[in-house]
């Protein structure tokens, strides 16, 4: 992992004042890279929110070749107490070494905020009482580590894939089925500080938001709100659609189990046969010609 930049340290040092002067209940982690149409859409959803408690979003660009700093900027200088950039001058996750990580979980861990809310920066929040709604439930549930809600699904792709998370009913979620099914909208997300700064990163991880679920799972319970409180987009600038599209990554069967199998010892709370099932589906849909493709490689 590569030592955090001067001006990146800087910045994170400046949230850390600010925020040890605005004591924030919430940190919302919005992370955006090339969002130039969408980034000023998720900016609003996070300052138009109506709460009881301060809050801030901390909003990382991964040195974006259009103008997404420009608006990220334009925001951060009228709502200052609530916007709170970052600006890299090299793009963190290319370097596929942990840095990006490292990175957010620094800022968020220096915001010494409570609950931590996730938005990318091509989704946005509709409802103005998503963060105080969400808040008040795990208020009154201490062995709810997260909650999350339904969201809109905008698909602007020609092949869209198939996915739940619109579909959410108001009831406790269980480990089996938000690992098996996509059915958890990243943006939805709102989760004890606890399950994000607690966990060391594993190289055989390949998808961040399905470790993050398992992570939640491992503290406490999980609550759904059937409520749509957010769109979530699929267009071709999504990190998850990019990455489907990557056979180096979401077509090799290969690097899926061996992401199962880094789960099933890194979740030792979570039932195993949970990973075993995720492992078998994949096995699945290895053939004769990837065994030996991955034979000559090796």
């Amino acid at each position: 992992m590569s030592e955090l930049s001067q001006t990146v340290t800087s910045q994170i040092n400046m949230i850390q004042e600010d925020c040890a002067k605005i004591e924030p209940l919430v940190c919302i982690r919005c992370i955006t890279f090339n969002h130039e149409p969408y980034i000023r859409d998720a900016l609003e959803g996070f300052v138009m929110q109506k709460t009881n408690f301060p809050f801030v979003a901390i909003v990382h660009d991964d040195a974006s070749t259009d103008k997404t700093a420009d608006i990220i900027r334009e925001y951060a200088d009228k709502y200052p107490e609530i916007i709170k950039p970052i600006f890299e001058d090299e793009n963190q996750y290319s370097k596929k070494d942990g840095s990006l990580s490292k990175i957010i979980r620094d800022a968020i861990a220096n915001s010494g905020a409570k609950y931590i809310a996730m938005c990318e920066g091509d989704d946005y929040w509709t409802d103005p009482l998503k963060l105080q709604k969400q808040v008040d439930f795990l208020e009154l549930h201490p062995d709810y580590s997260m909650c999350f809600h339904g969201a809109n699904v905008k698909n602007e792709l020609v092949n869209p894939t198939n996915i739940s998370c619109d579909k959410i009913q108001s009831r406790e979620f269980f480990p089996k089925e938000i690992l098996e099914t996509w059915i958890v909208p990243t943006c939805s997300v709102l989760m004890r500080r606890e399950c994000v700064l607690n966990f060391k990163d594993n190289k055989k991880y390949i998808v961040g938001d399905i470790v993050m679920l398992a992570r939640c799972a491992s503290f406490g319970r999980i609550w759904g709100e059937e409520k749509h409180m957010a769109t979530y987009r699929r267009n071709a600038t999504s990190w998850t659609v990019r990455n489907i599209s990557s056979e180096n990554v979401y077509k090799n069967e290969f690097k899926w189990i061996d992401h199962y199998e880094a789960m099933k010892l890194d979740f030792p709370k979570i039932d195993n046969n949970i990973f075993d099932g995720l492992i078998v589906r994949k096995m699945a849909g290895i053939t004769i010609h990837d065994i030996k493709k991955r034979d000559r490689k090796s």
